[in-house]
């Protein structure tokens, strides 16, 4: 120490500033870093499951770590033929985990501060039920610049109206008390475009549905086009839809505010007229996207009546449907979730339909990919299937794979349906054990959705592609 504090007197105090902001920085930094990023939701998962980022993160230590240690190690030898060896080396580290640091921080930070503009509204389905024994539902938006917004609603006119009471960015507007199979009509604003939508129908074990997941707006290998074709499937009033799912990944990368705009750009044109109930995802959450996510999709304004933001409960004409958050697997299944999940699951009927949807799969066929398999998942089939079986549950649904499959174990359903435009994975090596029918994307044709028709104690399920075929159809008896 003695060699240190001599070593810094004999400079000059901007030279010793620097110095020291160098030798003392480049650690801090990357340490800060390395906080920050494993504070945010999901970035666990990301370093299990990612090579490239564990890799990232163990370069930055390991250059954070060199750089002083060879400074220091400079000063304490007193030797001035090494001291010029190894003081280029120890000052380009230091350089690095100063730059890398700052730099991303400002990136990341500037990010998420929704510079991508206005939205266009959304019709989400708001979690527990309602009145009438229906889900309420609510119109969001975002606007860039703040404003005091109205919205004009009602049973097949425009009778009521909504106002907010301040200016704001983020728009909520509830429609709630809503009657079953019920047209509704609602305007943004007035004298805008009118929208219209109808409300659940009002028998007990109806439902007719639709579900699909992983668009990846924000990647160029994404087939947004054939997801735009999936959606006028979903929305034709012809095929009378009462609500549509999409189980995550709805952004490449969810800290860039530009896909989700180019995403919400391009579903709204149909968003705005079906229930519309989107998962979280992995990618979604990527580096601090959890925000946006809730921003678009779950605003805190919109009331919540079970669970959280990101996992809760919708319960309609006896059909409960669980929505979980597993992005990439049991990682962020926390104790509190956990809770929740089998508190509420023991209190369902077990005559009633019991739905479990999620982003990450529990069972399904996949590949061997960066050392890691994308088949049968056992943290996720050890954390719920004994809970599965021991409340009925009936089906199952999860994307995360980009194919389409049905499995069944121990007489439930388990549907991957990565098929909503995203890059499709190449043909499956390992097939699950429990798969009864499994279909990569080998063509634009193979692109889809699971049409679901509840009828009673009977549920057709037909996975259907962007020209409406039908390529799979089962029936699942309750």
């Amino acid at each position: 120490m003695s060699v240190l504090k001599e070593y810094l007197r004999t400079m000059a105090t901007p030279k010793k500033v620097l110095w020291l902001f160098f030798v003392i920085g480049a650690p801090v930094l990357t340490a800060i870093l390395m906080i920050w990023v494993f504070s945010l939701h999901g970035s666990y998962g990301l370093f299990i499951w990612f090579p490239v980022f564990t890799y990232i993160v163990i370069i930055l230590i390991i250059f954070a770590t060199i750089g002083p240690l060879l400074i220091l190690l400079d000063v304490l030898r007193e030797n001035k033929e090494i001291r010029s060896s190894v003081k280029k080396i120890a000052w380009v580290f230091c350089l690095i985990c100063l730059i890398v640091p700052i730099t991303f921080l400002c990136y990341i930070g500037t990010s998420l501060n929704h510079p991508a503009g206005d939205t266009a509204p959304q019709l989400l389905v708001i979690d527990g039920t309602g009145k009438n024994d229906i889900p309420d539902m609510a119109v969001t938006y975002w606007t860039q610049a703040k404003s005091k917004d109205s919205l004009k609603w009602g049973e097949g006119a425009l009778t009521d109206t909504i106002k907010e009471e301040k200016a704001t960015n983020s728009h909520v507007f509830v429609l709630d008390d809503l009657e079953p199979d019920t047209e509704y009509y609602y305007e943004i604003n007035g004298g805008g475009k009118i929208h219209k939508f109808t409300t659940f129908p009002a028998t007990d074990d109806t439902l007719r549905f639709a579900v699909t997941s992983d668009p990846h707006f924000g990647r160029s290998e994404s087939r947004n086009d054939i997801t735009i074709e999936i959606l006028e499937q979903i929305t034709d009033s012809g095929k009378n839809f009462d609500i549509f799912f999409m189980l995550g990944d709805f952004v490449e990368y969810g800290f860039d505010d530009y896909q989700w705009q180019e995403g919400l750009d391009a579903i709204s044109p149909y968003t705005t007229k079906i229930p519309f109930r989107p998962v979280i995802g992995n990618h979604d959450t990527i580096l601090g996207g959890k925000k946006y996510y809730l921003d678009y999709f779950y605003p805190a304004k919109m009331p919540l009546d079970t669970g959280s933001r990101l996992w809760y409960r919708i319960d309609i004409n006896n059909i409960h449907f669980f929505i979980l958050d597993l992005e990439w697997g049991t990682e962020t299944y926390t104790a509190k979730q956990k809770e929740w999940f089998e508190e509420e699951i023991d209190n369902i009927d077990k005559d009633d339909w019991t739905i479990v949807m999620s982003h990450c799969f529990f069972y399904s066929s996949g590949n061997i990919d960066g050392g890691r398999s994308w088949s049968d998942q056992k943290p996720m089939i050890d954390a719920f299937e004994d809970l599965f079986i021991k409340n009925d549950v009936d089906l199952v649904f999860s994307g995360h794979n980009h194919h389409a499959e049905i499995l069944k174990k121990d007489g439930i359903y388990y549907q991957i349906v990565g098929t909503f435009g995203a890059h499709p994975d190449r043909k499956a090596a390992i097939e699950s054990d429990s798969s009864e029918w499994y279909m990569n994307i080998e063509d634009d044709d193979d692109f889809g959705f699971f049409e679901v028709d509840i009828n009673g104690n009977t549920a057709t399920l037909n996975f259907r592609n962007r020209d409406y075929d039908s390529l799979k159809q089962i029936v699942v008896e309750q």
